[in-house]
């Protein structure tokens, strides 16, 4: 058993706000990957991360391009170039950036949302307050209690901010008033390669229409969005939860849609807390348990 102190605090490893240039957007993630992983000092840093991908595509018009193609083991002049063209990108597209996390512990070195135990928050509220020009906000993931829309959401509540929230369609949207000013939130699918229920074309969709680049009907987004074909796995659970919908052979959102509550609560180890983590995942997906046996 591994114990945690204030030793294991990990704090932002980059500059935690980047908003230059009278920024429209604020993208928020959660926190960067961890050091093994990153390969140039800015936010999404991972390789395997599909954001900046998907941006290219949806500002296509930019004289700004990126290097999709990066690694770790990039020279360090190469870095430091990537980091330097998405700054640039953003400067031009009128992008603000920031994580919800301004430090947290990691459980076992873990980069994912769920391995990250919050320290302390990022002070978002001054950002929107400093940067009047902001009037969206794109929450970079919403599948888990630990995402950004989480942390987000739970820090607007915790500083006794109200807020408007809708879930219907295939953005979750909400809007908060500050200073006099309305400022719209899209809580989007990640970019995560662990993502595996949105193809590439329909990230680009949606995150099309949170930039407010196009206007898209959620009728098209269908066939690129299977969500009874979603594999639990890949989402942001606890390993008991995990273990016990292996035990029941209960692999996707369709496979759990078969069930209801009281099936679940009769698998080994599977107890109402397990319960209310898958609720907590589906509401994503404005899904939830059946509480009786479809007849």
């Amino acid at each position: 058993m591994k114990s945690y102190t204030t030793k294991d605090i990990t704090k932002h490893p980059f500059e935690l706000i980047f908003a230059e240039n009278n920024p429209k957007f604020l993208v928020i993630g959660s926190f960067p990957t961890t050091d093994l992983k990153m390969s140039f000092k800015f936010f999404y840093p991972n390789a395997n991360n599909k954001f900046w991908k998907v941006l290219s595509e949806v500002f296509t018009e930019s004289k700004t391009k990126l290097t999709l193609k990066v690694s770790v083991n990039d020279t360090t002049e190469t870095k430091e170039q990537n980091k330097t063209d998405r700054q640039n990108f953003c400067r031009e597209n009128k992008i603000a950036m920031t994580d919800m996390l301004a430090s947290c512990i990691r459980l076992n070195g873990n980069s994912k949302d769920e391995q990250l135990l919050v320290h302390s928050y990022n002070n978002v509220l001054d950002i929107l307050k400093q940067n009047k020009s902001i009037d969206r906000i794109i929450l970079t993931a919403k599948s888990s209690g630990a995402s950004a829309h989480h942390h987000f959401y739970q820090y607007l509540s915790m500083n006794g901010i109200e807020f408007d929230f809708d879930s219907n369609g295939g953005i979750s949207k909400g809007k908060i008033k500050i200073d006099d000013r309305i400022i719209k939130i899209f809580s989007m699918d990640s970019t995560s390669s662990r993502n595996s229920h949105v193809t590439d074309d329909g990230l680009i969709k949606l995150y099309k229409e949170a930039f407010n680049q196009c206007t898209v009907e959620q009728e098209k987004l269908n066939p690129d969005i299977n969500i009874m074909k979603v594999n639990l796995f890949d989402l942001d659970i606890s390993v008991q939860l995990m273990n016990g919908l292996k035990a029941a052979n209960v692999r996707t959102i369709g496979d759990l849609m078969e069930l209801n509550q009281g099936s679940l609560l009769s698998i080994k180890n599977f107890g109402r807390k397990s319960l209310n983590e898958l609720n907590l995942v589906l509401r994503a997906y404005h899904l939830s348990i059946k509480n009786d046996r479809a007849s």
